[in-house]
């Protein structure tokens, strides 16, 4: 399962302008997830935000993850996305997690 606690100690790897970047392509290509312009955010807001990134990354490269798993990621990463009114990019994660894991009700 897909916990906050596994992304205590990913240290940040985005800068400050990363707007129109997109999430590196996972095991099922979907809808191009943009990452969101940090910039105008609170600096912790913005580390938060680079953690999730970072460790989501690291799962979407991992290829013994499977499609539970990874729809699992892509939804807390839309709600990280959502609780900062990211919205496009948190409605860009729900497609993915609905189309990697359709029967999920989540």
């Amino acid at each position: 399962m897909f916990q906050e606690a596994e992304f205590a100690n990913v240290a940040p790897i985005l800068s400050e302008d990363v707007a129109g970047e997109s999430l590196p392509p996972a095991a099922a290509i979907l809808v191009a997830v943009p990452i969101p312009n940090l910039g105008r955010r609170e600096l912790s807001v913005a580390a938060q935000i680079r953690e999730f990134l970072s460790a989501f990354a690291q799962l979407s490269a991992n290829k013994s993850v499977g499609a539970t798993q990874l729809a699992e990621g892509y939804g807390v990463l839309g709600q990280l996305f959502h609780a900062y009114e990211f919205n496009d990019a948190a409605e860009r994660c729900y497609i993915k997690a609905i189309r990697l894991a359709p029967r999920d009700d989540r």
